[in-house]
């Protein structure tokens, strides 16, 4: 026999040696038929433990991997971060205007005062006769 044909492919499946090792494993550990063990193993992209953890407690679902390229692991963290930062200077911009209208409120409420006080009180009625009396010197 040729050895490459033995270690590359099976003759008859087309699987090579470790595939055909790990669908009898499988086929070992559970009670699926061989078919049933291919479709679970491409499901599983080759992951013969995931298929048998599957098998022995079916609630579980599989772990799906999202695999990110680097600029892509980049570029999240970058927006991560500025969607942080954005937030805060929303904050602090709404701050700004609250701590704004009460520093109006405030200086308006203060003019008001100012201007009440300047002003004579309109209460107070003077006779005419108190008119003449304060023109008097004594």
């Amino acid at each position: 026999m040729d050895s490459n044909t033995n270690t590359d492919v099976s003759a008859n499946t087309g699987f090579s040696i470790k595939h055909e090792a790990i669908i009898g494993l499988v086929m070992r550990q559970t009670n699926y038929t061989r078919q049933n063990t291919i479709q679970k193993l491409k499901e599983s992209q080759g992951d013969y433990i995931q298929v048998i953890k599957n098998y022995i407690n079916p609630i579980s679902k599989p772990e799906v991997k999202e695999h990110k390229t680097v600029n892509q692991t980049i570029m999240s963290e970058i927006r991560y971060f500025m969607d942080g930062v954005n937030q805060g200077y929303a904050e602090r911009k709404k701050k700004a205007a609250i701590k704004k209208k009460i520093l109006t409120y405030h200086m308006l409420k203060q003019k008001q005062q100012q201007q009440q006080q300047q002003q004579p009180d309109k209460n107070i009625i003077i006779r005419p006769e108190e008119k003449k009396d304060s023109n008097k010197n004594p």
